[in-house]
């Protein structure tokens, strides 16, 4: 059960990753459009953002798989 849901979490974190830098592009787009120069920050943060946010949670995830399996090496282990 924990496994389907640290992998529906992963789906999760790419959407929302994806969806975030898409907001940030057509935000960055939408405001050039009007003649605000701050779009291109927009254009470029906002891909940037979604990548730094998705990276941190993709390591917590990593983090909680290695803990894991060290844990099942170590019961493994301990039981010879």
């Amino acid at each position: 059960m924990k496994d389907m849901i640290i992998k529906s979490l992963e789906v999760i974190v790419w959407i929302v990753a994806g969806f975030y830098a898409l907001a940030g592009v057509l935000g960055g787009l939408f405001a050039l459009v009007q003649g605000e120069l701050v779009g291109l920050a927009l254009i470029i943060g906002g891909p940037i953002v979604a990548v730094l946010i998705a990276g941190g949670m993709f390591i917590g995830i990593g983090i909680h798989d290695n803990t894991r399996r060290t844990a099942a090496a170590m019961e493994k282990l301990a039981a010879r």
